[in-house]
C-alpha cells in the first residue's frame, strides 16, 4: 500500500470510527499528553539546559504600530489556551494548568537595535530557561532595528508547541494584526472551538489497538545494534548536550530531482532522505540493523488543523540494511518501515518503551541513538 493510499485510508478510518473531540469537563483536573510528560521529565533533569525551547524571529518591513501588535499578541493569548499553561507537580500526578490572560506579553523596545543588539536579544529569549511551573512559556518581542524595519521575536518552550504551532500562530499573528490596524474588531476564535486542554483531555483516554502493541513488541525485540561511526573522540557515559551544527544547501536542480525520483516512486522526500541517511548509517557504521528515532505529527483531525501544541510522536524506525544493498532496494525497504510503523503511531513511544523494555534505561534512549528530523 502506499502511503497516498495509507494516509486515505488513515483519514477514512478517523472520521468513521471517532467521534468529534468534545472540550474537556472545566472542573477536571487534566494531565499533560505522554508527551508532554517525556518533555517535562526532560527538563527536570536538565532544568537549565535550553535543548527543547525555540525561537523565531520575523523581520518586518514598513510602518508598524507596536500598541496594535500588544493588542494582537493579547488576542492570540486569549485564542489558545496552551499559551497560558504551565505544568505544576503535586507529587500525586502532573497537571496542566491554564492560567487566566494577562494582558500586556509583547514586550516593546522603545528604543532602536542595532544588528548586534537584535542578534543578542534572540539568542536571549532562545536560551534563557523557563521554569515550567510558573513562568510564561510563550515570549513575544518587537523592536526596531532600522528605518521602517523591524524585529519580530516568537519564542517558546517545545512543551506548549510544535512546528505546525508556529504556522498557526505566525498567520494568526499577522492577520489578527492587520485586522485591528484597519479598524476591524477582532472577533473571537471560530475556526476551531478545540483548545489544547480539550486535546489532551480526549487523547489521554485513547487506548491504542492490540495489534500496533504487538507489532512494536515484534518490531523492537532483541537488542539493536549502535552503528559504530568512525568518530574521533570517546561518547561520554552521561550526555552533555554540547554538540555543533553541520549546514549543506542541495542546489535546485538536485532537490528537484530528488522530489522527482521520490514521486516516481509514490514516497515522498521525507522517506527519501530518511533512506539516504540510514544508508549512511549502515555503510560508515558498518551496521545492517538500523534503528533512527523520527518525530510525526499527530494532526490527523480538521478540528486540529487551528490547534496550537505539542502534537508530535517519536517512531522508531527499524530496517534491515545489508552492506550490499542496492539504493532501489534500501528506498522501498524503508517506504515499508515507515509506512507500517505510521499506521500505528497511535501508541505513544513511553508505552512502547513500557511494552519492550520494562527495565529502566539510564543516559541514553532506549531504541536509538540517532534522529531524523524532516
Amino acid at each position: 500500500m502506499s502511503q497516498r493510499d495509507l494516509l486515505k485510508k488513515w483519514r477514512e478510518k478517523s472520521a468513521a470510527t471517532s467521534r468529534q473531540i468534545e472540550p474537556a469537563p472545566v472542573e477536571t483536573k487534566v494531565r499533560p499528553t505522554s508527551g508532554q510528560q517525556r518533555l517535562w521529565t526532560l527538563q527536570q533533569l536538565q532544568p537549565r539546559n535550553p535543548f527543547y525551547q525555540y525561537a523565531h524571529v520575523f523581520h518586518i518591513t514598513g510602518e508598524v504600530n507596536p500598541l496594535t501588535f500588544e493588542r494582537a499578541v493579547d488576542e492570540l493569548m486569549a485564542r489558545h489556551d496552551i499559551l497560558r499553561a504551565n505544568f505544576i507537580d503535586d507529587e500525586a500526578e502532573l497537571e496542566l494548568v491554564v492560567r487566566p490572560l494577562k494582558a500586556g506579553l509583547l514586550h516593546f523596545e522603545g528604543v532602536r537595535f542595532n544588528k548586534a543588539q537584535a542578534e543578542a536579544k534572540l539568542q536571549l529569549l532562545a536560551l534563557t530557561p523557563y521554569d515550567l511551573a510558573h513562568d510564561s512559556l510563550f515570549r513575544a518581542h518587537l523592536a526596531e532595528v532600522g528605518n521602517g524595519a523591524w524585529q519580530l521575536i516568537l519564542a517558546m518552550h517545545h512543551i506548549i508547541g510544535d512546528r505546525s504551532s508556529l504556522m498557526v500562530l505566525k498567520n494568526e499573528l499577522f492577520r489578527i494584526y492587520s485586522q485591528l490596524k484597519d479598524g476591524k474588531v477582532s472577533s473571537t476564535y471560530s475556526e476551531s472551538s478545540i483548545c489544547f486542554r480539550d486535546y489532551a483531555y480526549w487523547r489521554n483516554k485513547q487506548k491504542p489497538s492490540e495489534e500496533a502493541i504487538s507489532y512494536w513488541k515484534a518490531q523492537l525485540a532483541g537488542q539493536i545494534p549502535v552503528p559504530s561511526l568512525p568518530v574521533d573522540c570517546r561518547r561520554p557515559d552521561a550526555p552533555t548536550y554540547g554538540g555543533g551544527s553541520l549546514i549543506v544547501a542541495l542546489d535546485d536542480d538536485l532537490s528537484s530531482a530528488i522530489r522527482t525520483h521520490a514521486q516516481a516512486l509514490d514516497m515522498t522526500a521525507n522517506v527519501y532522505f530518511l533512506a539516504a541517511f540510514k544508508v549512511w548509517l549502515s555503510r560508515y557504521g558498518s551496521e545492517s540493523d538500523i534503528c533512527v528515532g523520527s518525530p510525526v505529527s499527530l494532526r490527523d483531525r480538521r478540528q486540529l488543523e487551528h490547534t496550537v501544541g505539542f502534537m508530535n510522536e517519536t517512531l522508531a524506525l527499524r530496517s534491515q540494511l545489508p552492506q550490499e544493498v542496492v539504493w532501489e532496494d534500501a528506498l522501498e525497504t524503508v517506504k515499508n518501515t515507515f509506512t507500517e510503523a505510521f499506521a500505528r503511531k497511535e501508541v505513544e513511544f513511553q508505552r512502547v518503551v513500557e511494552e519492550v523494555l520494562p527495565a529502566e534505561v539510564q543516559n541514553k534512549n532506549p531504541f536509538f541513538q540517532h534522529m531524523f528530523v524532516f
